[in-house]
């Protein structure tokens, strides 16, 4: 995202602020930060929303999903070139650093432009005739990113994240202290790439996902009603459907009902059905979509989205359905990795339930191996993972089974006993999947009470 289009719009917001919010210079009091967050990026999306009303839609979505495709193979780029780069060039450290960077780089620009596509999808937002240029679509990024960043800051104060003050400097531009908050995630994130790196470079096998794709294709017949392959099949035929190889590809949807039906050999319904959960709903409001969706899950900053153009790619303008084949293709691909982290919650069918449960207990067997792996490496302790029984003893305490103890380390000539809980969490980035973790966590009977009540059996 230019700088300079970033400088403007906070230029922009340094007259809001004095003239429409009518704060003065200083800091903004305890009981107020929130809402001035959310006035700035309630005036950011007005800003969005004033800036793509003259503009033709065609030529709006035209750049936008143009840029996505871009953005997605720079990013699939990143992914692919990164191992040889570690095996040809010295410096773990210093490529993790690089390679943070431009990850949050091309992140950054892509959250923005999947929300101007999320926006112009769902809603009547472009009601003019007039083309879009550069110069505009650098102007609607960089408000965008503004709405992504100021609803991030916000969401960190109702979530407790962080504590912070909010200042109107004396240059009248917004003052955010979240030094202290930037510097440990960017230390985590460096860290955790770090981490991912290293794997990456050694190629570690686990001996495979220990799931099949008839496993997961059976929770998707259950849950949904169509399998995971018939969804990846739909959008292959999708993309060779059109002669074209532009990023933007377009069909009349009834023709292509009617095309992959035959093709398939499966019922309308079905192929309808498939269709309909990966296109954006219409709207006449963005920020009010239909049931039993929720306001939150329109929000840019909010992560894991079911309405995210990453999870539905398909857009809708009257009877035609437009797509990038990129985004497309992946699109399986990203929803089935959702599934399989975990990272979906509120399934209803047994079987998807059961599935991902399997799924997430796989990964976490994998992390506590590791981990007794890395203290085996001291001969001079005695430890063992996945621990039922001590001596024939099941831990069991009034109320019954206390569950496993992942790791249980002893070292003889210390006489200690270390009793370890080893989750393997993924990177939480927005405030409110790190305010779901720590639920999950410190709650009563979360993570941290039944680990304790494990301690207090070991004693």
């Amino acid at each position: 995202i230019p700088t300079d289009c970033l400088e403007a719009s906070l230029e922009e917001l340094k007259l809001h602020l004095k003239d429409g919010l009518q704060l003065q210079s200083g800091r903004v009091s305890d009981d107020r930060r929130n809402k001035a967050l959310n006035d700035v990026v309630a005036f950011f999306f007005d800003r969005i929303t004033d800036t793509l009303r003259p503009l033709d839609f065609g030529s709006v979505l035209e750049v936008l999903v143009e840029q996505n495709e871009a953005l997605r193979r720079q990013q699939s780029n990143l992914s692919a070139r990164t191992p040889f780069e570690l095996a040809a060039f010295p410096g773990l450290d210093e490529r993790a650093e690089a390679f943070t960077l431009e990850v949050s780089n091309l992140a950054t620009a892509a959250a923005a432009n999947r929300f101007l596509l999320e926006y112009i999808s769902s809603a009547d937002a472009c009601c003019g005739s007039a083309s879009i240029s550069k110069d505009t679509h650098d102007t609607l990024l960089a408000y965008a990113f503004k709405v992504i960043e100021y609803g991030t800051h916000s969401d960190l104060l109702h979530f407790k994240i962080a504590d912070f003050d909010l200042t109107v400097l004396g240059s009248g531009r917004l003052g955010v202290g979240l030094g202290r908050y930037h510097g440990n995630r960017n230390r985590f994130a460096l860290n955790f790439n770090l981490t991912k790196l290293e794997k990456v470079a050694k190629s570690a096998e686990s001996g495979g996902a220990g799931w099949s794709m008839d496993e997961l294709d059976d929770a998707c017949q259950s849950e949904w009603g169509y399998r995971m392959r018939t969804v990846a099949t739909v959008f292959g035929l999708m993309n060779e459907a059109t002669d074209e190889m532009k990023p933007l590809a377009s069909f009349d949807r009834e023709e292509m009902v009617a095309r992959l039906a035959t093709e398939m050999q499966l019922e309308r319904s079905e192929i309808c059905k498939v269709l309909t959960d990966f296109t954006q709903p219409r709207r006449k409001a963005y920020l009010k979509p239909p049931k039993p969706y929720r306001a939150e899950d329109v929000y840019p900053w909010r992560l894991q989205r079911p309405l995210s153009y990453l999870r539905r790619p398909i857009i809708l303008q009257a009877d035609r359905i437009y797509w990038g084949r990129r985004n497309l293709f992946l699109a399986p691909r990203f929803l089935a990795q959702q599934i399989i982290d975990g990272r979906i919650q509120n399934f209803s069918s047994p079987s998807m339930k059961n599935f991902v449960g399997r799924s997430v207990q796989l990964d976490g067997n994998s992390f506590e191996k590791e981990v007794a792996s890395s203290l085996r490496s001291c001969p001079a302790l005695l430890v063992k993972a996945g621990v039922k029984k001590v001596n024939g003893v099941k831990i069991q305490g009034p109320a019954g089974d206390l569950g496993d103890v992942d790791v249980l380390c002893m070292d003889p000539k210390l006489r200690e006993i270390w009793v370890l809980e080893c989750k393997s969490y993924g990177s939480a980035r927005a405030p409110h999947e790190i305010f779901n973790e720590m639920e999950r966590l410190f709650e009563k009977d979360g993570h941290l009470d039944k680990h304790e009540r494990r301690c207090d059996w070991v004693r």
